[in-house]
């Protein structure tokens, strides 16, 4: 559901990414250290899981996320990128 105008400024690109509904909290929520999908989902109860889910996938698409499955469980957990490529 990713819209792109095509345009080459830099914030004109991240606005493409992180001006979608509910996508500013939900990388509130895993920059604050939560991981798994539930936690993040009862950081933002308003926002129904299908959007979270959908807007977690292209966060992911974009290289903002990463998901990782933990070890012995059937969630996974999103991960923030470490550092910003400078």
């Amino acid at each position: 559901m990713s819209t792109s105008y095509g345009q080459f400024c830099p914030i004109a690109k991240a606005s493409e990414i992180f001006a979608t509904r509910g996508t500013p909290l939900i990388v509130r929520e895993v920059m604050s250290g939560v991981h798994s999908f539930n936690d993040i989902h009862r950081g933002v109860p308003l926002i129904s899981r299908a959007v979270v889910v959908a807007r977690l996938r292209e966060l992911e698409d974009h290289g903002v996320s990463t998901q990782q499955a933990a070890r012995g469980s059937t969630e996974g957990s999103f991960e923030r990128l470490a550092k910003a490529e400078q």
